[in-house]
């Protein structure tokens, strides 16, 4: 019998208290109101999630699968990324995912994104579960759409951020990657 998980996105951040990640991604309030230093219009969204329901002190792959829908005076446009996580269940059987960058992109004639995401769980570690796995650094908001949310699983960005995840960061971008499972979620973040 299947487990049943439990999927919550955090509220705050723990780096800036003020802001409420619930309603910057579900209310499309997730746009900087500035430029960056380059003179760049970003749009930017990032969140905590938490999944309960595994085993204690084990080893899984979180799938996260988002398709990303987009218009803009360029035109419309959809691209999708499936990004394996290497985690790992505490004493209680829960993991958290600390700051999945779901976007950090210019957004120079673009006015909408619909992020559909999907969640997908697995035992084990990314590299026993999928035998191609690209790896991604992001540098920039000039990268493509999926890099922030790819590069979050497969570097060390999390150790110098201050992050708690504590896989190898095996993880990143799955090629050719074809379900045999049910995701645990669905659901639409809506960015702008």
């Amino acid at each position: 019998m299947e487990k049943k998980h439990n999927v919550t996105f955090s509220k705050t951040d723990k780096h800036n208290p003020s802001r409420n990640f619930i309603e910057d991604i579900n209310k499309a309030t997730s746009i900087r109101e500035s430029l960056n230093k380059e003179g760049i219009n970003e749009t930017w969204a990032a969140n905590d999630i938490k999944i309960d329901g595994f085993e204690p002190n084990s080893e899984y792959t979180i799938v996260l699968s988002v398709k990303y829908n987009y218009s803009g005076i360029d035109g419309d446009g959809s691209k999708e990324y499936n990004v394996a996580y290497d985690s790992r269940s505490d004493t209680d059987g829960n993991i958290i995912l600390e700051r999945v960058g779901f976007l950090n992109s210019e957004t120079n004639g673009m006015s909408e994104i619909d992020a559909q995401l999907k969640i997908y769980t697995f035992k084990g570690n990314a590299s026993e579960n999928f035998e191609n796995i690209g790896k991604v650094q992001w540098t920039s908001s000039k990268d493509g759409m999926g890099t922030y949310l790819a590069s979050h699983a497969s570097d060390g960005s999390y150790n110098r951020l201050g992050y708690k995840n504590t896989g190898n960061y095996n993880g990143g971008i799955i090629k050719d990657f074809s379900p045999k499972t049910n995701p645990i979620y669905e659901g639409n973040l809506k960015i702008k």
